[in-house]
């Protein structure tokens, strides 16, 4: 079983939409690696494409993955796209998870 241990700094102001959300979670191992979650929101907009040129020498050495998950959340099933290298990866993961 994995723990997560979460600690959130944050600052109360004026209510506003956000538009670019970010956070880090610290891994134990390989700590100063990358493991990107974003969905739909965080693309095709202004802000996205000017991120990634400010960040691409630590995304090009650093990111492991990127995860889609605009819909994280729909309907009663689970299903899951990714590109071949990480099918069996999914397969191992999704073994462990009690239904």
């Amino acid at each position: 079983m994995a723990m997560v241990k979460l600690k959130l700094d944050s600052v109360w102001v004026k209510r506003r939409w956000p538009q670019n959300v970010f956070a880090v979670i610290k891994g134990s191992e390989e700590s100063d690696r990358y493991v990107l979650l974003g969905n739909h929101r965080d693309a095709w907009t202004y802000g996205s494409t000017e991120w990634v040129e400010h960040n691409l020498i630590n995304l090009g050495c650093k990111a492991v993955a990127y995860l889609n998950v605009d819909c994280a959340v729909q309907g009663p099933g689970f299903f899951v796209g990714s590109t071949p290298q990480l099918d069996s990866l999914i397969i191992e993961v999704t073994k462990k998870v009690f239904s």
